[in-house]
C-alpha cells in the first residue's frame, strides 16, 4: 500500500522531513558560531579642511609641471657634460640639506661641491627652479646669490614652531617631520625636540599617537574648558588593563569573543609580515665585493 493511501505513514514522513529541516538549521547555526565572519580591516581617516585640499591639489599640479620640465631640460656641468635638470636639482638640494644646521651657501661653494654652476648666466633654468623650489630659501644679500635648505614647514626656531602648531587645528603636524629621523638626518633646528615637549607641557600643543605608525601628531590645543579637578582626579585614578589583561576583560564583559580576538591577532600578524616583505623587496641586494681564492685540494700534484 502506498504512503498516499496510508495516512499514518504519510504523517510519519512529514514529521521526519520537519526533523531533518530543523537539524539542518541547527548545523548551519553551529557552523556560523564556530567560524565568525571576519570584520573589515580598520582604517584611519584623516580630516582635511577644504582650503588645505585645494592647496594640496595646486601643489601636486605644480610638482607635475616641474617634473615634466626637469625631465626635458639638460643642465651643463663644469666638466663639459650635461645631466637632467631633475638630477641637478636633487644634487644641489641634497648638498644644502646636508650642511650643518642648514647653513647658507654661496654659488661658488655649491659649484665646488657638486660641479654645477647655478648662476643665471650659466644655467638660467636651473637658477629659476632653485629659487622657486619649496625646499630652497634665498638668503637676502647685497648683489650676491646665497641659498640655504628650507626645512619642511619652514620652522627654524621656537617662535616659528609655536606659530605653526597654533594653526594646526584640523590637519596636524607629524613630529617626524620636525625632528631628526632616518629619512631626515637633520632636525628643523637644534633643540626642536625639547621645544615640542615644552609646548605640550604648557598646554600650547596636543600630541596624539597614531596606532599604525606610532608617530606622534601635533595639534593646536582645543578651546574647550578644562574639566573640574575632582573629575580629572577620578578619571586618572581608573586603572585601565593592558595587554592580555585587557583582552581578558573584554571577553569577560562580552564586548569581544575569543574567536574575534584570534582573528585580530591573525590580521595584525599578516599585516606585519606584509610590511616586512615589502621592506625586504624594496631593499637593494648587496653585491659581493672582492675575490675568493679557490684551490683544488683534491688533486695530488706531487708535493
Amino acid at each position: 500500500m502506498s504512503s498516499s493511501k496510508n495516512p499514518l505513514k504519510a504523517a510519519y514522513s512529514k514529521v521526519r522531513e520537519a526533523e531533518e529541516r530543523h537539524a539542518d538549521k541547527l548545523r548551519a547555526k553551529a557552523a556560523r558560531t564556530a567560524a565568525p565572519a571576519e570584520r573589515a580591516p580598520a582604517y584611519t581617516k584623516t580630516l582635511q579642511a577644504t582650503k588645505d585640499k585645494a592647496a594640496a591639489r595646486r601643489k601636486a599640479l605644480a610638482q607635475t609641471e616641474r617634473a615634466s620640465v626637469a625631465a626635458a631640460v639638460r643642465v651643463r656641468k663644469d666638466d663639459g657634460g650635461t645631466l637632467p635638470m631633475g638630477k641637478a636639482l636633487y644634487l644641489v638640494q641634497s648638498f644644502l640639506q646636508g650642511r650643518e644646521r642648514h647653513a647658507e651657501a654661496s654659488v661658488e661653494q655649491i659649484r665646488e661641491a657638486v660641479g654645477i654652476n647655478i648662476d643665471p648666466g650659466a644655467n638660467p633654468q636651473l637658477h629659476d627652479a632653485l629659487t622657486e623650489s619649496e625646499h630652497v630659501e634665498v638668503v637676502p644679500a647685497a648683489g650676491v646669490l646665497r641659498l640655504r635648505y628650507r626645512p619642511k614647514h619652514g620652522v627654524r626656531d621656537a617662535a616659528m614652531l609655536a606659530a605653526l602648531l597654533s594653526r594646526a587645528v584640523v590637519s596636524g603636524v607629524p613630529r617626524s617631520e620636525l625632528v631628526a629621523t632616518k629619512e631626515q638626518p637633520q632636525a628643523c633646528y637644534e633643540g626642536v625636540e625639547a621645544d615640542i615637549e615644552k609646548l605640550i607641557r604648557e598646554g600650547r600643543a596636543v600630541a596624539i599617537e597614531r596606532p599604525d605608525t606610532r608617530d606622534r601628531v601635533l595639534f593646536a590645543p582645543t578651546a574647550a574648558k578644562q574639566a573640574p579637578a575632582g573629575l580629572r582626579a577620578a578619571w586618572a585614578a581608573v586603572e585601565v588593563p593592558r595587554g592580555d589583561d585587557l583582552q581578558a576583560a573584554l571577553v569577560q564583559r562580552k564586548l569581544l569573543s575569543k574567536e574575534e580576538l584570534e582573528v585580530r591577532r591573525a590580521r595584525k600578524a599578516a599585516a606585519i609580515k606584509a610590511r616586512e616583505e615589502a621592506k625586504r623587496a624594496a631593499k637593494p641586494k648587496r653585491e659581493r665585493v672582492g675575490s675568493r681564492k679557490i684551490t683544488n685540494t683534491h688533486l695530488d700534484l706531487g708535493k
